[in-house]
């Protein structure tokens, strides 16, 4: 999987772990009711993804809210929530006040015909990127430990980025084109990797050789939030989400632990076989919420979607998030 890849498919797994939402879920039917139902909702993608896992059928009703209405955002507003196994940290909601970082190089020169660009972060690593999904693009990290690649390599050379001797890797692509691979560590010690897809190595040398060391603002996200977890950090962002932890949480740089958001270009959910319908502050859409975790879809205008997800961290570490403030977290969601 590549670095696009990997990021997209951020936001279509689910929790490892959660209490049961039992709030949510009302007058258990037959396997067969929910069966239409679905296909009522979804028709198309109602048989897209199978699942080799046994759950138990439930109908579900919209939440007990009033109709949609701005957020209140004075101070924390603790909801009661049930005994919570030994390393969750139940999330209390404040007024949103989240900074997405700056990238620390600007490009001086980008290959044509790469699309728009972004900007994010998997824990400690902050990264750049061109062309993001499509078959030509170019993604560079900066991270203080060596880039950890997730693809073999079929052979290596050397080459000159400035002052620095720069070991570049070389691969094809699924349709035959060039992968490269650009890494070097510059004097403060940070690891810069450049990696591009379907592009000629002297434009991917150039792009490396022309980075300046001068902030770039973030690219921003495609929506805002009136509400967040009080205390928790930033462990991922990406063009289309963001995740938010527990301060205390090691971050790691190949996962993206916490309450996750985001908006993305579709309008079908993910797990559609194993989800629950549910209408969430006027929006429909599927929820699961279980053992295993929370994964909510919802369905926007202009046939978008709007992902809340929670994802453990290390060991039993994991968040949870009752049904009134999952409600509250919504309406505050707001698309661009």
């Amino acid at each position: 999987m590549n670095l696009d890849e990997e990021l997209r498919d951020t936001f279509r797994f689910r929790a490892a772990s959660a209490p049961d939402g039992g709030t949510l879920l009302i007058a258990v039917r037959d396997r067969s009711h929910r069966a239409d139902v679905r296909r009522r909702w979804f028709a198309v993608v109602a048989g897209l993804i199978a699942v080799a896992t046994t759950v138990t059928v439930a109908a579900v009703r919209p939440f007990a809210a009033p109709a949609p209405q701005p957020p209140t955002t004075p101070g924390p507003t603790p909801t009661p929530t049930p005994s919570l196994p030994p390393g969750t940290v139940p999330i209390v909601l404040a007024a949103a006040n989240i900074s997405l970082p700056a990238f620390p190089f600007t490009p001086g020169w980008v290959p044509a015909g790469l699309g728009r660009r972004w900007t994010g972060m998997v824990g400690p690593e902050t990264r750049l990127g061109y062309g993001y999904g499509g078959p030509k693009r170019l993604s560079l990290a900066v991270d203080t430990v060596p880039y950890d690649y997730d693809w073999e390599s079929s052979g290596q050379t050397i080459a000159q980025i400035g002052k620095y001797s720069a070991t570049v890797r070389r691969a094809t692509t699924d349709s035959g084109g060039p992968l490269f691979g650009v890494s070097w560590r510059i004097d403060d010690g940070r690891w810069l990797t450049v990696q591009s897809f379907e592009i000629p190595l002297a434009d991917t040398l150039r792009f490396a050789r022309e980075l300046q060391p001068q902030p770039l603002p973030a690219s921003g996200l495609p929506f805002t939030l009136a509400l967040a977890p009080q205390g928790f950090v930033l462990s991922f962002v990406d063009l289309y989400g963001l995740c938010l932890a527990p301060p205390t949480w090691s971050l790691p740089r190949r996962s993206s632990p916490g309450l996750c958001v985001s908006v993305s270009d579709s309008d079908s959910p993910y797990l559609p076989n194993l989800d629950t319908p549910v209408l969430v502050a006027g929006l429909t859409g599927f929820l699961r919420r279980d053992s295993a975790g929370l994964h909510l879809d919802l369905g926007l205008a202009g046939g978008r979607l709007l992902t809340v997800v929670t994802s453990t961290g290390e060991g039993d570490d994991r968040v949870f998030i009752s049904d009134a403030d999952l409600e509250r977290f919504v309406e505050g969601v707001t698309a661009s």
